[in-house]
């Protein structure tokens, strides 16, 4: 598959995402929230972004940038990002 995060033109790859391609399908982000940053210095390991976003239609992502390698996608099932007011 050619699965992917699409981020605003113009921007850094970390910038917040805007479209996840997951399966052949196109999700337009909606709403994001920023998980994590993991700056790699303590470890010695690659600097890493995470997000959850929700997408029209309901689909949810976890979304995993690690510096020099690429986007990991994970779909997620549950009821509701951290943000949600409920």
């Amino acid at each position: 598959m050619n699965d992917r995060v699409i981020t605003y033109d113009g921007h850094r790859a970390f910038e917040k995402p805007r479209a996840v391609i997951f399966e052949g399908k196109r999700h337009e982000v909606v709403s994001s929230e920023s998980l994590f940053i993991s700056t790699g210095v303590e470890t010695d390991s690659p600097v890493k972004r995470g997000f959850e976003v929700r997408c029209e239609g309901g689909a949810r992502f976890k979304l995993v940038l690690t510096e020099g390698v690429g986007w990991e996608i994970t779909p997620i099932a549950g009821p509701r990002m951290v943000s949600d007011p409920r």
